[in-house]
């Protein structure tokens, strides 16, 4: 089978159709991963085929529109500003990327694709090829409806009817913006009738949902229809073409209890400021730690402790099983993988789905209510930092957790879903 995987954000957006692809490769199937050029290396060391997409949405996270949009700057106004100003800029560009979905999908004809949300074009050419197309989640609460919580990035539950009227909207306005700018390619799909109501159908009914997540952290609504489906956290080797030195080797020798800060691929608009807040509260509590700056969200500082380590870049399914707490952002693939390699989890949340996991994370006993990233550098953050260091309950609850998904194994599911088995 001929089966194109294609994703559009961050590295959280791509760590899961990598996994998929993967597994796929391993059962035969000729598999190319379509995605930003900043991760061609990644969709290498899975030995996938790569199509890149243009660099410039990545781009577009690292400026400094993002840098404060993510870090929270300003008040609820001053943030609207920002995301406006970074739609605009999208906008401009937008046009670029939903060509490259349409020549992509038109040259490569592939038996099926694997897609996520912000891939367009896959919507079309999903209704036009029935039965081929899935949708990808990182996430739940985005497209199919619970009565029981809101759509992301909404966390409290408003009661049934609000609940509810957040999913209708998240979807009303996802299939008019999927028409609005995939319109000039629509006369290439002759016969198809591009209405709201057909998009949201198609969404919801048609195209078949893989939400990547461990059941263990999310109940599946007994509502849903057979077309979605829960089908476990994966994850592929990131150890590949990567070694441990003699620095960090000698740390975890030193240090048989030490903690892992990073913000994953999340920037912000103060990253020197929090991270010598953070360094403040591990030299006053003489705390060991390993300091991941990769995107740029944390920064290295040169007059740090012996018990600190900096790194650009580690592998996290190295370096989790070996650290007893694991202070993050708040992704879905992190927060998975922080649980199951059995690490007491600090949520500090910047954007989107990471506020519903760092509920998550404090409702499953594994870790704190953690802060969101605006009130970092508070009296708040430090006491829940030293909860979550000192609290044995965490770490009794992560390990029993952790060890429950590490037996989950839905690949014969995932085949037979995908009509492979």
């Amino acid at each position: 089978m001929e089966i194109l995987l294609m994703s559009m954000g961050t590295r959280g957006d791509m760590e899961p159709f990598l996994a998929i692809g993967h597994l796929l490769k391993e059962k035969g199937h000729d598999v190319t991963a379509v995605m930003p050029i900043q991760f061609e290396q990644e969709v290498l060391d899975t030995h996938l085929n790569f199509i890149p997409f243009d660099k410039r949405f990545l781009e577009m996270l690292e400026s400094e529109e993002a840098k404060s949009f993510l870090g929270q700057k300003g008040n609820i106004l001053t943030r609207l500003g920002i995301l406006r100003k970074m739609y605009l800029q999208m906008k401009a560009v937008h046009h670029i990327f939903i060509k490259e979905q349409y020549e992509t999908l038109r040259d490569e004809q592939p038996d099926i694709v694997i897609f996520h949300a912000k891939i367009y074009m896959a919507y079309i050419w999903g209704m036009q090829n029935k039965g081929k197309a899935y949708f990808l989640f990182p996430m739940p609460q985005l497209m199919h409806p619970n009565e029981h919580v809101p759509s992301i990035p909404l966390t409290k539950n408003m009661g049934k009817f609000l609940n509810l009227l957040t999913f209708r909207l998240l979807n009303f306005f996802t299939a008019k913006y999927m028409i609005k700018f995939t319109k000039k390619f629509h006369k290439y799909y002759p016969g198809l009738k591009m209405t709201n109501k057909r998009v949201r159908n198609f969404m919801l009914d048609e195209a078949r949902s893989m939400i990547m997540i461990s059941r263990y952290m999310y109940n599946r609504p007994p509502d849903w229809k057979e077309n979605v489906r829960i089908l476990g956290f994966r994850e592929r080797n990131k150890k590949v073409n990567w070694e441990a030195d003699d620095q960090l080797l000698d740390f975890i020798r030193r240090y048989p209890k030490y903690c892992l800060i990073t913000f994953g691929s999340m920037v912000n608009a103060e990253p020197q400021k929090n991270t010598a807040f953070i360094l403040d509260i591990l030299e006053r509590y003489k705390i060991p730690a390993i300091i991941n700056t990769y995107a740029g969200g944390l920064e290295e500082q040169k007059d740090a402790g012996e018990h600190i380590l900096f790194v650009n870049r580690i592998p996290y399914d190295y370096i989790f099983p070996k650290c007893y707490l694991v202070m993050h952002h708040g992704g879905a693939g992190t927060t998975h993988m922080a649980i199951k390699y059995q690490c007491v989890n600090v949520v500090v949340p910047h954007a989107v789905d990471q506020f519903y996991w760092n509920k998550n994370v404090a409702s499953l006993g594994v870790g704190p209510l953690g802060v969101p990233i605006k009130k970092l550098r508070t009296k708040q953050f430090e006491n829940l930092f030293l909860d979550a260091w000192e609290n044995i309950s965490y770490k009794r609850k992560v390990e029993h957790l952790g060890k429950l998904m590490e037996q989950e194994n839905h690949e014969k599911e995932i085949l037979s879903f995908l009509n492979l088995d």
